[in-house]
């Protein structure tokens, strides 16, 4: 059985994002960066994920869990995506109802 390491596999770092880690007091990372973050970041697992099924179906995959483990975070991503932005629609709609 061949093992291999988990630091071969081409996949980002599972690390925070950059605009999830604690600031110091008084800085505040603006909406649009961490909007723009996800979006890179499902971009990217997306990638990763088209390219693992194409390995899958050229039977080029070892590691079939490894493949579910990204095509899932992938998934994940999109629905963070997803809320971000109905988070967003909702704080516009708010602001429409306020009165002048």
């Amino acid at each position: 059985m061949n093992i291999i390491p988990i630091s071969s596999y081409p996949v980002q770092s599972t690390s925070v994002p950059q605009a999830a880690q604690p600031r110091a007091s008084g800085s505040v990372t603006p909406f649009h960066s961490m909007f723009e973050d996800a979006l890179q970041n499902l971009n990217q697992a997306n990638q990763v994920k088209d390219l693992d099924s194409q390995l899958l179906a050229t039977g080029d995959v070892d590691d079939i869990a490894a493949v579910g483990i990204r095509a899932e975070k992938a998934e994940v991503a999109m629905q963070l995506l997803v809320q971000m932005r109905n988070k967003l629609l909702d704080a516009y709609q708010e602001i429409m109802r306020i009165n002048v």
